[in-house]
């Protein structure tokens, strides 16, 4: 389809606000591909969105731009959005495709009515399909080059790799959107590739992982204020506290929700709740130096044990941060974390957190109690 047949009429102000837009983020280094300025150029934003302000809008646009030059898409290549939200991606896809070459999925039916209306105006007819887009996809998604996600994932569900050719890309939000993945397909349908570090943001969760029923974290931490947890001392990294590990916290421990908060109890340490997300349970964590923590427990789910194997003081400091880690997913549906490259695995990712006893201090234990496995020549090991 060539660009100029797009059916898309706005007043000259409107459009001229999408140049501007599209120039800024050249200006900063946010678009590198020319087809990707020409969308933003071309679909009038205000069908699928109404930002609250300027800033709401460039924050808005550019983390679409992210995810668009994460895929590199080139001519010919067929694309599977998991996600419609508001279609305006969609519509991105479109114009930088041809619609035939667009098929995206989303779990709620009256949101596929809403947005087909939406790009109809824009003159596109992509595949929209209604699906959870964890599981099988539905009978006639075709195979793809790409896979684009705009929900987050801590594991990768393996219908994405099975639709997807060999050679072919899978970018997705990890958790929350700390981390992008961005995963490159192989022959046998496992997938490799790097975490692209730097917070995309607005990013909901798949709806496998049943997070979007979420309350408020104000609304979490005024239950667990209200709750009597137990407390004690551990040793832990002071990493435990810090944003910058959300990502490995979502990855290792996809149950737990992490609420990073200035203080807790009068302190003026910062702290973080760890809040698991399947039952009442929940730990605070704050760090008091010398490499100890406290740490107040509820409920019957051991989420310190999690904790201090994942931030246990003998851990590598660089393993708490996303800059070069990447993430290996086998044919059989194993998650390995990376560092470096493929063949230097640190992490392996379970489907569900360890209940191993570790110690804890006061319980005849010391620091590097809380060993972190790592995975070294595919065999798990302690160090």
């Amino acid at each position: 389809m060539s660009h100029d047949s797009l059916a898309i009429d706005q007043p000259d102000g409107a459009a001229s606000a999408r140049r501007n837009l599209a120039e800024q983020l050249r200006v900063q280094g946010l678009i590198t591909k020319d087809a990707i300025a020409f969308a933003i150029e071309a679909v009038p934003w205000h069908l699928f969105f109404q930002p609250a302000s300027t800033a709401d809008l460039v924050r808005t646009v550019a983390r679409e731009v992210r995810l668009l030059e994460s895929l590199d898409l080139h001519t010919g290549h067929r694309v599977l959005e998991i996600g419609t939200r508001s279609g305006y991606a969609t519509a991105l896809l479109c114009a930088i495709l041809q619609p035939l070459r667009v098929t995206s999925i989303d779990v709620h039916p009256d949101r596929i009515v809403a947005v087909r209306d939406r790009l109809r105006r824009c003159g596109f007819e992509p595949t929209l399909l209604v699906g959870d887009g964890s599981g099988p996809m539905p009978h006639n998604t075709p195979h793809v080059d790409r896979v684009l996600a705009r929900c987050g994932v801590a594991r990768i569900p393996a219908a994405w790799l099975r639709c997807t050719r060999p050679g072919g890309v899978v970018v997705t939000p990890i958790g929350a959107g700390a981390v992008l993945a961005r995963l490159t397909v192989l022959d046998d349908h496992g997938a490799s590739g790097p975490l692209l570090a730097g917070p995309i943001g607005g990013c909901g969760w798949l709806r496998h992982y049943a997070v979007d029923t979420w309350p408020t974290d104000q609304e979490v931490l005024a239950r667990i204020r209200a709750q009597q947890g137990t407390t004690g001392r551990t040793w832990l990294s002071d990493a435990v506290v810090d944003p910058r590990v959300r990502w490995l916290v979502e990855l290792a421990l996809p149950d737990i929700r992490p609420i990073f908060v200035p203080g807790h109890q009068g302190s003026r340490r910062p702290s973080c709740a760890y809040v698991d997300t399947t039952s009442d349970s929940w730990a605070v964590v704050t760090p008091i130096g010398a490499g100890a923590a406290t740490i107040t427990t509820y409920g019957n789910r051991p989420i310190w044990a999690g904790l201090v194997r994942l931030f246990g003081q003998a851990a590598d400091a660089d393993d708490f941060y996303a800059a070069g880690h990447g993430l290996a997913v086998t044919a059989s549906g194993d998650h390995l974390l990376w560092r470096g490259s493929p063949d230097h695995p640190v992490r392996r990712l379970s489907e569900k957190w360890t209940r191993a006893r570790v110690g804890v201090a006061g319980r005849g234990h010391g620091p590097g109690t809380g060993a972190v496995d790592r995975v070294i020549d595919g065999e798990p090991n302690r160090y």
